[in-house]
């Protein structure tokens, strides 16, 4: 339950906030929600991961496909994908997957280090 309210958050955080901040905001959004929200370490990078992976593919493919792909074949001839516009897509969310998963990550690692330990009990 936490990693779907997680995962809608930055996603739905992140969506409102790259229309006036640039691309690595995403990771600002990340971080402080899992820094709020907490929880494992993996299932933390999983949700940033996805839903950054999630919202810039379908940006990619909204602005794909509205300016009939002109700006992306010419861009993945500049760069060396030999005029891939899918492999440029792919490379675009993987970025900005693991640069939301690696935010989503620092944010639950430092909820996990500020937190207080829980008291040993007789059986722990």
């Amino acid at each position: 339950m936490k990693f779907i309210l997680k995962l809608v958050l930055i996603a739905g955080i992140s969506a409102v906030i790259q229309l006036f901040l640039p691309f690595w905001s995403v990771a600002i959004v990340s971080f402080l929600v899992c820094l709020i929200l907490g929880g494992n370490g993996f299932v933390s990078f999983l949700s940033g991961f996805l839903a950054i992976v999630l919202l810039w593919a379908a940006v990619a493919l909204i602005i794909d496909t509205q300016t009939a792909s002109i700006l992306s074949s010419k861009i993945a001839y500049v760069l060396p994908l030999n005029g891939s516009i899918s492999l440029l897509v792919l490379i675009t969310i993987l970025i900005g997957g693991l640069v939301g998963g690696f935010g989503a990550l620092t944010g639950t690692l430092l909820n996990l280090t500020i937190r207080k330990p829980k008291k040993a009990g007789y059986y722990s």
